[in-house]
């Protein structure tokens, strides 16, 4: 993308701030290493039942942290687990966070083991959103063994509220927890089995 004449003429060398920057970060990614391997001990041992928190979410809001940070920091804290080398690659800045929680998934799967160096480097090179979203098809993919189709809906407030109160009535009858795709797919079979005269059963 190139940069707008006005702003080359009148820009001015930072290079104070950009080292400033530069090791700033890698003190700050050593304390959120530090932080996210905390917080997972802290959801596997229970121990958040101390501050009288019913979850690890609700634990990390009351430290401080918001839901999304605290589950971003915890998913980080399992992929460092999984491959201690992450470690270097988050801190020298190789990895930002985001990308970490969204590999984790990936890379703690016994199935995908030997393709995490491809994962990584996809964690390096991809958009955060692409990324979270292969990785979310090729989880669906092992656990159906079937291709996946990644579809993306726009939804009404009310849809959305509808939609929700559907999902939790075709996990009760399913008797199982269902993600947003798999929900779909159950939703619809039943509305085309009960209306479609070539699929109702006598």
């Amino acid at each position: 993308m190139a940069i707008p004449k006005n702003n080359v003429d009148l820009a001015k060398r930072e290079d104070g701030a950009e080292a400033r920057i530069l090791a700033d970060r890698r003190e700050k990614r050593i304390l959120e290493i530090r932080i996210a391997r905390d917080l997972l001990q802290i959801d596997r041992s229970a121990h958040f039942v101390y501050s009288a928190c019913a979850s690890v979410i609700e634990y990390g809001c009351k430290k401080g942290y918001s839901p999304w940070e605290t589950r971003t920091l915890i998913a980080a804290g399992a992929a460092l687990e999984a491959v201690p080398d992450l470690e270097e690659r988050l801190i020298e800045g190789a990895l930002t966070l985001d990308a970490v929680a969204a590999l984790s998934p990936i890379l703690t799967h016994p199935d995908f083991a030997a393709e995490q160096a491809k994962w990584i480097h996809l964690g390096e090179t991809s958009d955060l959103r692409a990324l979270d979203r292969l990785v979310k098809q090729k989880l669906a993919e092992a656990e159906k063994k079937e291709l996946v189709l990644p579809k993306t809906i726009l939804l009404t407030v009310e849809e959305e509220k509808v939609f929700f109160e559907a999902r939790c009535v075709a996990m009760k009858n399913e008797g199982k927890k269902l993600s947003e795709g798999e929900a779909v797919g159950v939703i619809s079979r039943f509305y085309v089995d009960a209306h479609d005269p070539t699929r109702v059963h006598a």
